[in-house]
């Protein structure tokens, strides 16, 4: 069996900056590695790219500009951005475990149960 160490130095050697892996590593993995190893290199390659991966959520329309300011404060990690509907107006920003919220939905339920 493959040490879980190994397992996540190959992910962090492999793994490009679009989140994909590189075929070798891949076709490697498919022949090589058992099912328990398997596992372990797919969650350690899910820890990796949330490392990697910022992901903003926005309802309406979010300009060029702010686009790029975002990306400029989150160098060196990929910025996805999704339009979502019905959100409240406002920004989500998730980066690896931590979700920051500026919507006026959440904002509003926060001084309704500050108030009561």
């Amino acid at each position: 069996m493959i040490k879980k160490e190994l397992i996540k130095k190959l992910v962090e050697s492999s793994l490009r900056k679009d989140g994909a892996i590189d075929k070798k590593t891949a076709e490697f993995v498919i022949k090589n590695f058992r099912k328990r190893e398997l596992k372990e290199f797919q969650r350690q390659l899910t820890i990796k790219i949330m490392e990697q991966t910022v992901t903003v959520s926005y309802e309406g329309v979010l300009s060029t500009s702010s686009k790029k300011e975002i990306e400029s404060i989150f160098k060196g990690k990929r910025v996805n951005f999704i339009r979502e509907e019905k959100m409240g107006g406002g920004l989500r920003i998730r980066a690896n475990d931590i979700i920051i919220n500026y919507n006026i939905a959440d904002l509003i339920a926060g001084y309704v149960n500050s108030i009561n």
